[in-house]
């Protein structure tokens, strides 16, 4: 699989779990990730804003009198959450004596206010959990979509196509030893939709003619069976359940006896005889012929445990299906096997120069009492492996042909036989503890044979899984770009942007559906919250509940403020019956704190009476020329000005003095060159006797 491929960003639908999935790089995802949480809080935030205001109004509806009954809706009206409210009413009752008679009368509000505090904050603690149970499995996008198998018929291909199953071999070994493993956790186990695909083993018959031909001491024929691999669960081949296909493989194995098709012939006697020694003796096996090549299926000549050869592993294939199998073809007799419902492979294992420590009783690896004897090995083991549920396409729907092309193509390199054809030997699992010297250092266990096939098998099965995602992200290799294959028909052209892998490291999954819950859920319960108090206000002078409304307004922290300014003599507001009075007095009254234990807001100089204006009266006629004459001591009038004076009683705080006599206001006028004459035409400014109580407060013009 290319390292190169891209990830599709944005909303799909995973069909293997039906979930709205929405696929955000990592930078977006820390936004969404943050506003999330935000956005539960704020949501709580607003209903327990509607939760205080159904309270506050089902209290009100009751029409308390006492001052608990008003501090309990002063602190409903103005608490921020279930734990501030919590907090203060618990202090209220704690100030209370008795408290047993306050207790009942918040407990309703204690166990809301705890609930929804608790609830909310829990949600916002959990709500991660829509980008965590999402999965980490992502679209692939690639433009090196299709097939890009090497075809061995050139002799550049087949090198190709040689490299290409060496490689894909021991990718898949060493997936299988990683990742097939129980309590696996390796980080390299993250890729596939899949982990691993599961598959049972269990005792079989034999699949061959007789049941003779399998070797019953210390073995039994075994059976894989990978049960139906969903297209879309298990290989990531995203489509709706009535477009998917399953795929089911089951391959029976068994160490088979080879004295019976065994030949021994003279080396001199053959075509070879310029490649043995003079009287070498070939052990030939006849389990069909090989077309074009021999009559015999496998040759081993006596001398090769002297040529300190190691383990050496040759495989055949018969497929029914095909002329040209991958494998050699083989052309197998019928006494041995006569299937045609499935494929057939038989492998010879000759040890050659290993020495073993201790006896080994496997069939398969057998080397009896005689372990520090070379031993020339006349057991082998065969395999039917069974291909089903795949071939037939009656009935199937364009998409599902298109899904089973894919995998039928992948089935020529990732059948169990390729491991031990492209590796030989290599792919033994009892090869890894082989010295150089050519030392078996393991124990061999005498279900040998079981954990290579077990392997063969695992292996076979995560070829399909690389294979499957090689197709939609492109070649693991860059030089087998040049023999890409396409897809050229619709709907296979679809799947290439339908193969799903898991990715963990650039992106992250969120679960579209689960924010389309918070999301519907939440915002009209934002909305009403924010609104409430218009709503509120709209409803009461419409309906006529004008005490409820008011009384829920009056509670504001701003209102409670404005009353308390109107008590210290502020009386000029507009708004007054909003939640944002306001008022045009400069400066406010300031608190006094003289006395600690009861501070209390100074109180307003009282403002004085407006002065009416008198009307303009018509000058008076000249008066007769007489000598001048001094003005009296006590005329506050000057030349030439209009005067009015007010004389009151206030007492030391600047208010009027309760009692006094009111004051009286006459008007006096004087002319720039005439003095007054008379009482009677001179309007003059009657004093009251003051009392001394006070200050006088001056003469306002």
């Amino acid at each position: 699989m290319s390292d190169q491929f891209g990830v599709y960003y944005g909303l799909w639908t995973n069909y293997a779990t039906n979930e709205w999935v929405l696929t955000t790089s990592n930078r977006l995802s820390i936004f969404l990730q943050g506003a999330l949480p935000v956005f539960i809080t704020l949501v709580g935030q607003q209903f327990w804003g509607i939760t205080k205001f159904a309270l506050h109004q089902s209290y009100a509806v009751r029409r308390g009198t006492d001052d608990f009954y008003h501090q309990r809706q002063t602190l409903l009206r103005n608490s921020s959450d279930g734990f501030w409210i919590g907090v203060k009413l618990l202090g209220l009752w704690n100030s209370r004596r008795p408290v047993h008679r306050v207790f009942p009368r918040i407990l309703l509000v204690l166990i809301l206010g705890l609930i929804l505090y608790v609830g909310w904050n829990a949600a916002a603690i959990f709500v991660p959990f829509t980008w965590g149970r999402a999965g980490d499995e992502v679209l692939v996008r690639s433009p090196h979509c299709g097939l890009s198998i090497p075809l061995p018929t050139t002799q550049q291909g087949t090198t190709d196509f040689r490299r290409f199953t060496i490689n894909q071999t021991i990718l898949a070994e060493t997936y299988t030893q990683q990742c097939y493993a129980k309590n696996t956790s390796s980080l390299q186990c993250g890729i596939y939709p899949k982990v691993s695909l599961p598959f049972s083993a269990k005792d079989s018959s034999c699949p061959f003619t007789s049941q003779a031909i399998c070797i019953s001491a210390n073995s039994t024929p075994y059976q894989l069976d990978s049960g139906y691999i969903d297209s879309s669960s298990d290989l990531g081949i995203n489509a709706p359940l009535k477009n998917g296909v399953a795929y089911r493989k089951v391959t029976t194995c068994s160490p088979v006896h080879g004295t019976p098709f065994a030949w021994i012939v003279n080396a001199n006697e053959t075509n070879e005889v310029n490649f043995y020694p003079p009287g070498a003796r070939l052990q030939r096996f006849y389990f069909g012929p090989v077309p074009m090549v021999s009559n015999w299926t496998f040759e081993y000549s006596e001398f090769a445990p002297i040529d300190r050869f190691g383990y050496d592993l040759t495989v055949l294939e018969y497929n029914p299906t095909k002329s040209n199998s991958v494998a050699p073809a083989w052309a197998m007799n019928e006494t041995f096997c006569d299937r045609s419902d499935a494929d057939t492979s038989i492998y010879f294992l000759t040890p050659n120069h290993v020495l073993y420590q201790s006896p080994v009783y496997d069939p398969y690896f057998l080397s009896g009492e005689s372990y520090t004897d070379t031993v020339i090995d006349r057991t082998f083991f065969a395999q039917a492996y069974l291909l089903s549920d795949v071939i037939p396409s009656m009935g199937f729907n364009p998409t599902q042909l298109a899904a089973i092309f894919r995998i039928i193509e992948s089935l020529s390199t990732t059948r169990m036989v390729n491991s031990p054809l492209a590796r030989g030997a290599a792919a033994l699992l009892a090869s890894k503890s082989v010295t150089a010297g050519l030392l078996q250092t393991g124990q061999l266990p005498k279900d040998q044979w079981r954990l290579e096939v077990t392997n063969w098998f695992a292996m076979s099965l995560a070829k399909l899984q690389q294979a499957t995602i090689d197709f939609a992200a492109g070649p693991s290799s860059p030089d087998l770009l040049k023999y890409l294959s396409p897809p050229t028909d619709t709907d296979t052209i679809r799947l290439c942007s339908n193969q799903r892998v898991r990715m963990s490291r650039h992106t992250v999954n969120f679960n579209f559906a689960a924010i389309l819950v918070v999301i519907c859920l939440g915002l009209p319960i934002l909305i009403l919250g924010i609104t409430l108090n218009k709503c509120c206000d709209y409803v009461g002078r419409t309906r006529g509940m004008h005490r409820l409304r008011l009384e829920w307004t009056m509670d504001e922290a701003l209102n409670l403020q404005r009353l308390g300014y109107e008590a210290a003599g502020i009386s000029t507001w507009e708004r007054a019956d909003s939640s944002y009075p306001h008022t045009v007095v400069d400066p406010l009254p300031a608190l006094d704190i003289s006395n600690l234990n009861h501070p209390i807001l100074t109180p307003a100089p009282p403002v004085p009476p407006a002065l009416p204006v008198p009307p303009a009266s018509p000058p008076p006629p000249p008066a007769p020329a007489q000598p001048p004459a001094q003005p009296p001591a006590t005329s506050p009038a000057q030349p030439g000005r209009l005067y009015a004076m007010w004389t009151g009683v206030v007492d030391r705080t600047g208010a009027p003095a309760r009692n006094s006599p009111s004051p009286s206001i006459s008007l006096a006028s004087s002319s720039s060159t005439q003095p007054s004459q008379t009482a009677s035409t001179t309007p003059l400014v009657h004093h009251t006797p003051p009392i001394p109580l006070g200050p006088i407060r001056g003469q306002n013009p």
